[in-house]
């Protein structure tokens, strides 16, 4: 067999080809590839490890641990059914934060915040938080409050003369202007008015505030610091607009009940920057409480709505997160809702969307119809009377037992990170 001729040409064009490219790198390039000299590589020197800085004002080193005294006053609930909270790192970290703060309250105040919607009307869920907290750690007062509320608050008693106008930054009424922290609403005094405010007789002790600020819609703002605590105060206003009254204490627990009736909690996301930062260089948060949901549900008829509201809930938890980076944000999930659980078809799908939106956007979330007992349950609180007979809202004592519930949450997840620490 004849083999066939060599193809000489091809080999000779590859070569050219070659040889050409080469002394084109050698004169045109600042230094070929392989001619580059190469640097000796010196070692990296050690560094000391520097603690997490989650603030300005607080450094969590590795080796502090979580105060063994801190929760136990919540071991009597050990048996308190509830749901555990659900979160990412970030958000475990947070809140291995205010765990850490909450035994040094007596020497700087800490702030939280509890929007809702009518669910907390009242200072009901608030109060309760407040009530225990304080007793635990310090603080006195009830914290921000107004002289018209959409509800009577649970832990003043108030009366008012002359002319005073609640209005909203939200709802199908809303006022632009109204748009103001910390309640999304304010007061307008036309004339002149007064407003008469007591410190109820089942406050937990110590009744009373030592301090107390009135916030005008611009500054500057009224300051009085008291040596002995206030138990009531009468207040005269000439014409003016109010976004708040503070009454409380410079150090200590705050809790704030800062109630919307009717809100689904996407118009928190419509505030200026500007009203963060207010917030941010006065009363800023140590803990953001976000009770939303029940009155996004009953307009629900597919999934994909319930996955929109969760992602706006998810956008709000990140707004949080960017304004206050030291403070943990919990969303409390809407309640079981109706006596059956078809009753309201949207509420699975805004819970389920709710439990995936809002660990991934930074915060905790807590599953408030689960810890009731899960879809139905309402009618079983209802029994006890622990629910109003429109089986959506919580009664004086229902309110009660949703905030203990909520607290066993925050023991159990105290208890696992005491665990984990302890065994590192």
């Amino acid at each position: 067999m004849s083999s066939s001729p060599r193809p000489w040409p091809q080999w000779g064009l590859i070569w050219l080809v070659f040889l050409a490219s080469w002394w084109l790198i050698q004169t045109v390039s600042s230094e070929a590839p392989w001619n580059q000299r190469r640097e000796r590589l010196k070692p990296l020197s050690a560094k000391p490890i520097n603690p997490v800085i989650l603030d300005l004002d607080t450094t969590i080193h590795k080796d502090e641990v979580l105060d063994e005294a801190s929760w136990s006053f919540l071991d009597s609930l050990d048996s308190v059914p509830t749901s555990p909270l659900v979160g990412q790192t970030a958000a475990w970290f947070g809140l291995r934060r205010l765990f850490l703060r909450l035994p040094k309250a007596g020497q700087k105040a800490i702030e939280i915040y509890h929007w809702g919607d009518s669910q907390i009307e009242g200072d009901r869920i608030s109060g309760e938080l407040r009530k225990s907290w304080q007793a635990r750690w310090g603080g006195r007062g009830p914290g921000w409050t107004m002289p018209v509320m959409p509800a009577p608050h649970g832990h003043v008693r108030a009366s008012s003369s002359g002319e005073l106008l609640r209005q909203t930054g939200f709802g199908r009424r809303r006022d632009t202007t109204a748009l103001k922290l910390p309640f999304l609403a304010v007061n307008r005094i036309p004339t002149q008015a007064t407003w008469r405010v007591e410190a109820t007789r089942t406050e937990n002790p110590p009744a009373g505030w030592t301090l107390q600020e009135i916030w005008p819609l611009t500054p500057p703002v009224r300051v009085n610091e008291h040596d002995v605590a206030k138990t009531e105060d009468t207040l005269a206003f000439a014409k003016d607009t109010l976004r708040g009254v503070f009454l409380g204490s410079p150090k200590g627990i705050m809790v704030h009940n800062l109630p919307m009736r009717g809100a689904s909690g996407t118009t928190l996301n419509r505030l200026a920057r500007a009203e963060w930062d207010w917030l941010a260089a006065t009363h800023p948060p140590a803990m953001v409480l976000l009770q939303f949901g029940g009155n996004a549900v009953p307009g629900m008829t597919q999934p994909k709505q319930a996955r929109w509201y969760a992602q706006n809930m998810g956008r709000l938890v990140r707004n949080i997160r960017e304004h206050f980076p030291s403070a943990v944000v919990v969303f409390v999930g809407p309640s079981d809702m109706g006596l059956r659980p078809q009753d309201y078809p949207g509420l699975p799908w805004v819970i389920e969307a709710l439990a995936k939106e809002i660990p991934e956007a930074g915060g905790l979330f807590w599953d408030l119809q689960s810890a009731m007992g899960g879809p139905g349950s309402m009618a079983d609180w209802h029994a006890k009377g622990w629910a109003s007979s429109d089986h959506i809202h919580f009664s004086k004592r229902g309110a009660r037992e949703a905030a203990r519930r909520f607290e066993q949450a925050l023991w159990l997840a105290w208890r696992d990170m005491r665990k984990s620490t302890s065994h590192d």
